[in-house]
């Protein structure tokens, strides 16, 4: 069977031929392509059958290591903080390393002087103004990224040093204890450093934030006497967790790094089924219920956001549209993969389930944003260019 990402693809270089026709006006997509016997076009506007919290987690790992082949988060957070208002945010990050660059005979020989871990931090969330304590921990057990969600279980390692860190600060630079450094000697030099060295493991011990670390920017100096050699960041991941947070139930909470939210909707109802769609917008409201923010504490909003289509069995995600939160705190979704979507849907060729609402994975973090529920104030809805064939 042609999987419904093929035919999205043809059915993209069709539409595109269509377009080119159309000027600014995406309601005449497809018009030429009616039959004589069609009906005028008419607008169609599907309020969803649920608008639910998934209950899959976020996904929150990324693979680094290789430009073409990057997937996936590029920033970890750590810390935990009490949010008044959404409840109390943990997360742990990790990260492990690859040698881009060979090493030198003097590296080879060793022996390893110092090993300096550089992060790039990029990201508060929570208070600012004092500092937090992360344990760093080693990793024993292999461990996947790309993909990985933001509940996974793992297994952390014996510590190795605790860190302070400034929430506000733009960088940390952290040498490792002397005596991880002699322990490790060998592997931190050895041919397979890569494959074998699990990374670190990084877990709050104190403070009020959570920071975020590009993963992309950060890397591990290791020194050998006349030598350094320098190994990037190729792969993290973060876990979080939220305990419950007291959302008005008029309201729907979209948190980055946690929350995904499952849009259902009814595709066979005879308005739209086996007729043309010209075009297709997802639209709803977003809402900001006044929330006790403290003095210093970072929270912030959510603004940009992803529409995905879950097809198949497999349940595998494409991005159809991308969307941005206007200054009428209006957030739409539309492009011509959406109508295309939508438009094998009806004629009973595309797979799809349902779309689901993310935040874009690779800006991991702890934004949110609350939506309307009620379609009747502006809660979601997918409104639909549709001409009846008869």
């Amino acid at each position: 069977m042609v999987s419904f990402h093929l035919r999205l693809l043809c059915s993209g270089l069709i539409c595109s031929l269509v377009l080119v026709g159309c000027g600014d006006d995406p309601s005449n997509i497809g018009l030429g392509l009616v039959d004589v016997q069609a009906g005028e076009p008419v607008l169609v506007t599907l309020v969803p059958t649920s608008f639910e919290t998934s209950s899959d987690a976020d996904i929150t790992g990324g693979f680094l290591a290789v430009t073409l082949l990057r997937e996936g988060a590029n920033r970890f957070l750590v810390g935990t903080t009490v949010d008044p208002a959404l409840g109390t945010l943990t997360a742990e990050g990790r990260l492990s390393f690859v040698a881009l660059e060979a090493a030198s005979d003097d590296f080879r020989n060793g022996p390893v002087s110092s090993v300096v871990l550089t992060m790039d931090l990029n990201y508060v969330y929570g208070d600012t103004l004092t500092p937090i304590t992360v344990r760093l921990s080693s990793i024993s057990d292999e461990w996947s990224a790309a993909g990985t969600r933001a509940d996974t279980v793992l297994n952390v390692g014996a510590s190795i040093m605790e860190i302070e860190l400034d929430p506000t600060a733009d960088l940390a630079e952290i040498e490792l204890p002397s005596t991880w450094v002699s322990a490790n000697d060998v592997l931190l030099r050895s041919e397979t450093f890569s494959s074998d060295f699990r990374g670190f493991h990084l877990s709050h011990v104190d403070g009020n934030a959570v920071v975020g670390v590009s993963g992309g920017s950060s890397f591990l100096s290791i020194a050998v006497p006349g030598d350094t050699l320098r190994v990037s960041v190729d792969k993290i991941l973060t876990t979080v967790s939220r305990d419950a947070s007291a959302t008005p139930a008029e309201f729907l909470l979209l948190q980055d790094g946690i929350d995904i939210i499952a849009v259902e909707l009814d595709f066979e109802t005879d308005e739209i089924l086996n007729n043309l769609i010209h075009h297709a917008l997802f639209r709803l409201n977003t809402a900001l219920p006044i929330l006790d923010t403290p003095t210093g504490f970072s929270r912030p909003q959510l603004t940009n956001m992803d529409l995905v289509a879950i097809t198949g069995s497999d349940e595998f995600r494409t991005v159809l549209a991308e969307g941005q939160v206007d200054d009428d705190g209006i957030l739409t979704f539309q492009s011509t993969n959406l109508s295309i979507a939508m438009q094998n849907t009806v004629l009973g060729r595309g797979d799809l389930v349902r779309f689901e609402l993310h935040a874009p994975i690779e800006d991991n973090s702890l934004d949110f944003v609350f939506f309307e529920r009620n379609s009747g104030t502006g809660g979601p809805r997918l409104i639909l260019t549709v001409t009846e064939v008869r």
